[in-house]
């Protein structure tokens, strides 16, 4: 028995449920699952986690042949976001296959539709704006490209937020398959340059220069570099199972 998955963008109307309220449509991403095979049903159970394992959810169901189901914020109530993971498990508890939602990231000023501003190529932001037909009854028009956000959606990736409400930031690379002696080099590397920014920035506290502009970059140079240290690590793991 054979399953194929794929991640898909979808949109839904928030606040149609609850009376009284704005009804917007937004735009998440859904995964879907098919049984491709065309013979009888299976006792599967779908296993979701976010890369750093901070949640995760098991979805026992019977996979009837042919079926496609659903995984997204409606359906199961989760809202995938970068380097989550999908795996398939069989009713013995063994692995039938596994999916990874990662989507391309460009390179400052590289994405083709906005080249770095991060706003939406067809309103340019202002995802809201006057109705130029004066006799309709609609005075404003919403920016259907972006779904009212105003926001590139060629590269406005979705990530998870901490309890801050910050976004829980991965590398693309972690994507990637690497292997474990490869990981390890980038780690060791990516250390050694944050035990230089960590020595520099104590000599510039030393020197009374810790809210210099110097100071400031190597803060946000040496944050960065803990964050994707914690991500490859989490993935050397990964990897290592």
């Amino acid at each position: 028995m054979a399953f194929k998955g794929k991640f898909n963008k979808f949109t839904y109307l928030h606040g149609a449920d609850r009376p009284g309220h704005d009804v917007t449509e937004l735009a998440s991403w859904t995964f879907d699952l098919t049984n491709t095979s065309w013979f009888g049903s299976k006792q599967v159970s779908l296993y979701i986690t976010d890369f750093f394992q901070r949640q995760n959810r098991t979805y026992p169901f019977e996979a009837r042949s042919g079926a496609t189901y659903r995984f997204n914020l409606k359906t199961v109530d989760w809202n995938w976001g970068q380097g989550d993971t999908a795996i398939l498990y069989d009713a013995q508890g063994q692995v039938i296959d596994q999916w990874q939602f990662f989507l391309k990231e460009y390179a400052p000023g590289q994405c083709p539709e906005c080249h770095g501003t991060k706003k939406c190529g067809a309103c340019k932001g202002n995802w809201l704006r006057n109705n130029p037909n004066l006799m309709s009854d609609q005075l404003f028009i919403k920016c259907k490209r972006c779904y009212s956000t105003g926001r590139c959606q060629t590269c406005d990736i979705p990530y998870h937020l901490d309890a801050m409400g910050n976004e829980i930031y991965v590398p693309y690379i972690a994507g990637n398959t690497k292997s474990v002696a490869s990981l390890q080099r980038e780690i060791n590397s990516k250390q050694q340059r944050l035990q230089l920014l960590m020595n520099e920035m104590r000599q510039l506290q030393l020197q009374g220069r810790a809210n210099s502009i110097s100071y400031m970059k190597m803060k946000s140079e040496s944050d960065q570099l803990s964050r994707e240290i914690d991500a490859l690590n989490m993935q050397l793991r990964y990897n290592a199972r």
